[in-house]
């Protein structure tokens, strides 16, 4: 038995869209008997276009070997795939997109919500791991005191990141996109990508 699109979905077999996201379409459940296919089951129903789409998304250093160790535990937590990863160290890499320079985004973890907030600094992983189910881990860096800790610790690890690394056994950048300078404070709100 097989699972096809039906072709009363539409002229070609494609979705219908109905507008809010979702979409209709129309399946059929189907045997080879012989040379011909026999037809057991038609139904229609719709889909939600947003169902397993992002609701924040990492801009991680995949050149930084602890960094990418973090973004690829988190990829296997992420079931429920609400959370997208974006490798700043890749070549076709564009931090303007986001509103931001190379620097910026090289000098300290940045997150991008869908409506295109960004938030920085520790406050990236803490919106990381709620969205894998695992937020009640650093709940405590969001604690009034907490938080300014665990943001000079996490500014030290960043301009030292690529020699902690090292340090560890990691291969070292070899791109030349990896240099890093001090940002500056962000925390603004730049307009949603038009898709």
């Amino acid at each position: 038995m097989r699972l096809l699109p039906a072709k009363s979905a539409g002229a070609d077999g494609a979705a219908q869209d109905r507008g809010g996201g979702e979409a209709f379409r129309c399946w059929r459940i189907v045997k080879p008997d012989g040379g011909n296919v026999v037809e057991l089951f038609h139904f229609c129903g719709m889909l939600r276009a947003t169902m397993n789409k992002w609701r924040f998304k990492l801009l991680y250093d995949g050149q930084c070997p602890m960094c990418r160790r973090e973004a690829n535990w988190l990829m296997r937590r992420n079931r429920a795939g609400h959370l997208a990863f974006e490798d700043i160290s890749a070549p076709d890499f564009d931090a303007s997109r986001f509103g931001l320079t190379h620097e910026q985004v090289m000098g300290v973890m940045h997150g991008v919500f869908p409506d295109g907030r960004i938030v920085t600094k520790v406050e990236a992983f803490r919106q990381a791991y709620r969205q894998v189910g695992l937020g009640w881990l650093l709940a405590p860096t969001g604690w009034p005191v907490m938080r300014e800790l665990s943001n000079w610790g996490y500014e030290w690890f960043a301009r030292n990141r690529v020699a902690i690394g090292r340090f560890f056994g990691g291969e070292s950048c070899n791109t030349g996109r990896c240099s890093m300078s001090t940002p500056e404070k962000l925390h603004r709100r730049i307009p949603p990508a038009d898709d």
